[in-house]
């Protein structure tokens, strides 16, 4: 049922963004595109962890008291279980949209964007198993669900410039839609050499923005498009290491989580 949900979503998505061109229009729109991947990734899995890991809770308490098996054993079976779907789906999700959408037809960039969304599932759902065995039942922690979320994708560097946002940057540094979003932008720009411009400037450095109106730059490059968001290339190694420790660093908050409430219990 999830897969086939996937497809629809992804295929509703793709014909919104259908058939984008390397213009200043498409700019936009693909960066768009990119974003509400990300965003579709993290609302959907997070809540499919929270709804089936929180209602196994009560039965594995039981059974684990009745010395069945240990904490350890439950909570990495249980993650082995559920991994083959977070590939399968987050994939075929991305491979629809992904062409649809027009975006960069490099093969190498395809698995690339296809390795960065698997990274971003991984973060949903550790923070899925923390939130899962950090609240006392499911109701709590769909409601708490959309306020964590949201602070982070304000932070993901589409809606809100990140090069400069005071005292609250730590947001950013554990925002992984900013690490996901920054590494599929980079995939998708890096090495773009030319977008089209419209206009009658002979250069093509400005275009107009209505008769009489004021000029505005042109966006002539993928290195520029990155700049307007504060995204550097050379960050890209950075974005998916971060992304792996803080799906390390979930997983283990939630394993420490799960261990204290069997105890207690």
């Amino acid at each position: 049922v999830r897969i086939v949900q996937a497809i629809v979503i992804a295929i509703i998505l793709g014909v919104i963004y259908l058939g984008q061109d390397m213009d200043q229009e498409g700019i936009q729109n693909i960066n768009g595109a990119l974003f509400v991947l990300i965003t579709n990734m993290s609302f959907a899995n997070i809540f499919a962890v929270v709804n089936v890991f929180c209602n196994e809770l009560p039965i594995f308490l039981r059974e684990h008291f009745n010395g069945m098996y240990r904490v350890d054993t439950y909570y990495i079976t249980r993650q082995l279980v559920d991994m083959p779907l977070f590939i399968i789906e987050p994939t075929i999700f991305l491979a629809v949209l992904y062409f649809m959408v027009g975006l960069n037809p490099a093969v190498d960039r395809f698995f690339m964007a296809v390795l960065i969304v698997l990274l971003v599932v991984q973060v949903v759902v550790s923070l899925g198993y923390f939130m899962s065995c950090s609240a006392p039942n499911v109701d709590i922690a769909l409601a708490i669900s959309p306020v964590i979320i949201i602070p982070f994708m304000l932070f993901g560097g589409f809606y809100l410039n990140t090069g400069d946002v005071g005292w609250l940057v730590w947001i950013k540094y554990l925002s992984w839609f900013q690490y996901g979003f920054s590494a599929l932008m980079i995939n998708q720009w890096d090495g773009i050499d030319t977008i089209k411009c419209h206009g009658n400037s002979a250069d093509n450095k400005t275009m107009m923005a209505g008769e009489g109106g004021p000029t505005m730059a042109c966006i002539s490059n993928g290195d520029q498009v990155l700049d307007t968001l504060s995204f550097e290339k050379d960050d890209f190694a950075l974005n998916m290491i971060m992304l792996v420790v803080l799906s390390l660093a979930l997983r283990i908050l939630a394993f420490i989580s799960l261990y204290m409430k069997a105890r207690k219990k």
